[in-house]
């Protein structure tokens, strides 16, 4: 799953991607990785939730909020808790406000996804 930005700009420059896969020892993990940055001041987290559709951050926690210069993916999280509740994910990148489009926020998400596991 992906989602391009920054919204508003004709051509958008960068991709955020969440990715999940099975850990050989942990099981299902997910994580943010922007697959195309433009600039080195790009930012990327994961957000993360036991709601299907949270309406307001109080209902979501985040993972990362790391400018890519540290590096292009988050940390990862387990898709399924220690109490065995499954949780959804949704990545999220931000362009510096040079190469936002005018009246536009610079941050792009994927929609919440809960993996398949």
């Amino acid at each position: 799953m992906f989602e391009q930005g920054p919204p508003g700009k004709p051509n958008p420059d960068r991709r955020i991607e969440l990715r999940v896969q099975k850990h050989p020892d942990d099981g299902w993990i997910a994580w943010a990785y922007l697959q195309k940055s433009a600039s080195n001041l790009d930012r990327l987290w994961l957000d993360w939730s036991y709601s299907a559709n949270p309406v307001d951050q109080s209902q979501w926690r985040q993972c990362g909020a790391q400018p890519v210069s540290q590096g292009t993916s988050t940390p990862a999280l387990l898709a399924v808790d220690a109490n065995g509740d499954a949780r959804w994910f949704r990545a999220c990148g931000q362009a510096p406000v040079e190469d936002r489009a005018p009246d536009h926020a610079g941050t792009f998400c994927t929609s919440w996804t809960r993996p398949q596991v």
